[in-house]
This record gives C-alpha cells, sequence and structure tokens, in this order.
C-alpha cells in the first residue's frame, strides 16, 4: 500500500517541490495552503506523515493546527518547517509529541531521507 504525505505549504514552488519529489518515490500526496479544518482534512486523507510549514495563508499557524490535531488524539507524526525562527520552532517541536522540525531551505534528499527514515522505509 501506498504511503500517504500530507503537505502543508503556503508558497506555491516549495509545495509543489516537494509534492514532486515525494510522488516520484510513490508516495500518495495531498497539499494544501492553509491549515482551516486541518481534523477534516487529517480524517479524510489519513496521512502516514505531515509536512507542515509554521506559517500558512491567511496567517494560520501550523503550530495552531498541530495542537489542534493533538487535542483530536490524531498522533500523525508532523515534520515542521520553518524559515526561520528557529528557536521558536524547536521549543514548539518539543512540545507537540511524534514532531520534529527542519530549517528551509531543504534540500530534496534530505528530507526524502528524513521522511523515510522516519516511516521506516529504509
Amino acid at each position: 500500500m501506498k504511503k500517504k504525505i500530507l503537505i502543508l505549504e503556503d508558497e506555491l514552488l516549495i509545495a509543489k517541490m516537494y509534492s514532486l519529489l515525494f510522488e516520484k518515490e510513490g508516495f500518495t500526496v495531498s497539499v494544501s495552503d492553509h491549515a482551516k479544518d486541518i481534523g477534516n482534512l487529517v480524517s479524510r486523507f489519513e496521512p502516514d506523515y505531515i509536512i507542515m510549514d509554521n506559517y500558512l495563508k491567511n496567517k494560520e499557524s501550523g503550530f495552531e493546527a498541530a495542537s489542534e490535531l493533538r487535542k483530536m488524539g490524531i498522533q500523525t507524526p508532523i515534520l515542521f518547517t520553518t524559515g526561520g525562527a528557529e528557536n521558536v520552532t524547536r521549543d514548539f517541536s518539543d512540545k507537540v509529541s511524534n514532531s520534529s522540525y527542519m530549517i528551509k531551505p531543504i534540500e530534496g534528499k534530505e528530507l526524502l531521507h528524513f521522511v523515510m527514515d522516519r516511516l521506516q522505509l529504509i
């Protein structure tokens, strides 16, 4: 069965790069540029892994979206990505169960290896 990746990223070029990277490796990918109704999105798509930018469209917060998922009992692993505020991201990631973070720019091979390792595919 194909693994599923949910990408929450408001920068179209980054979202497309991530999507193509994982699709090339056989993953099913869903992309969203906002966190509105994140619980329903995750419940419908049932991703094996979530890659989530900290700052999304309409000033939405990846941190708030992750907190909402955890409150709902959804424990899907989350990789937070950020172009800045490393200390804030690290501190928040430490507080969210089953999560980690990477600082942008992220090389495609590094991202793919990181996620595949977490999913125990390598």
